[in-house]
């Protein structure tokens, strides 16, 4: 007999969609992800942790109301990273058939910290310039208690172009450093080889 579990993803726990890019913490075997379903769902993002089991182990809504489109995050020892960056959902260009995100420049670019511990929704946000990242290379937290991200950062796509990433600019590896003491940001870009 077939185990009708087999060809469901996790086990048949997962109640959302799921992300490109789970994030896979070595040393407790979870999978972290941030995935959204703005069909059904306009106001919130999850914070999806899948069991070394392969299983659901949580799903918490996460407040995110600007409809950000989240190909990625990253995870360091205590935090989920959000990418809050400049493209949004768009209702007009979904209307007219094309990829339904687009750049504005209207809405605050930010990085933000979810404790990972705790089972709380509230995010500690960092500002930063306007990007986007389709990637992150790196996380991590350092010494001082700052939070380390490296990621290939896009300074504008989907704003001119309105069928891809392709053409407008290229990514270059940059470094954000979140002061979580400060709740300030620094960015610094580490190479100027688009990769």
């Amino acid at each position: 007999m077939i185990n009708s579990l087999t060809n469901k993803p996790f086990n048949g726990t997962l109640e959302t969609g799921f992300s490109a890019h789970p994030k896979l913490d070595s040393i407790t075997g979870e999978l972290h992800a941030l995935c959204y379903d703005y069909a059904s769902d306009l106001d919130n993002i999850h914070h999806v942790t899948v069991a070394a089991d392969g299983g659901v182990k949580s799903t918490q809504a996460i407040p995110l109301p600007s409809r950000s489109m989240l190909h990625e995050c990253a995870i360091t020892e205590n935090y989920v990273l959000v990418l809050d960056l400049s493209i949004l959902f768009s209702f007009y260009r979904l209307g007219r058939g094309y990829f339904p995100f687009s750049w504005n420049d209207e809405h605050q670019a930010r990085i933000g910290l979810l404790d990972r511990h705790g089972n709380s929704s509230d995010v500690k946000w960092f500002d930063i310039d306007p990007c986007y990242v389709f990637h992150t290379v790196n996380a991590h937290e350092d010494g001082q208690g700052n939070v380390v991200l490296d990621a290939m950062r896009y300074q504008k796509l989907f704003d001119s172009d309105w069928n891809g990433p392709f053409g407008e600019h290229s990514p270059l590896l940059t470094r954000w450093i979140l002061n979580v003491s400060r709740g300030t940001s620094s960015e610094q870009q580490l190479d100027d080889i688009p990769t």
